[in-house]
């Protein structure tokens, strides 16, 4: 992985393949569920969550792409 962000119960974490990928951790019921929600043909560099609107992460890529994603995760309590 290049990059690992944690925030709360989520992570997202990026690699060399230019995909993001949002992990959503439930640790009381061991539940880990998963979304690749970027792909960019170019290495992600890093990956950072907003302190102010923590749905906001921002991206930036080997190429000098920046991109600016909403986050949102769905909780299925069924």
């Amino acid at each position: 992985f290049v990059s690992v962000m944690i925030r709360s119960d989520t992570m997202a974490s990026t690699g060399v393949n230019g995909n993001i990928v949002i992990w959503d951790v439930d640790y009381e019921k061991h539940i880990k569920s998963f979304n690749i929600v970027g792909a960019h043909l170019s290495t992600c560099q890093g990956i950072s969550w907003n302190r102010s609107n923590t749905n906001l992460l921002l991206s930036c890529y080997q190429d000098g792409t920046i991109v600016l994603r909403v986050t949102v995760v769905i909780v299925n309590d069924q």
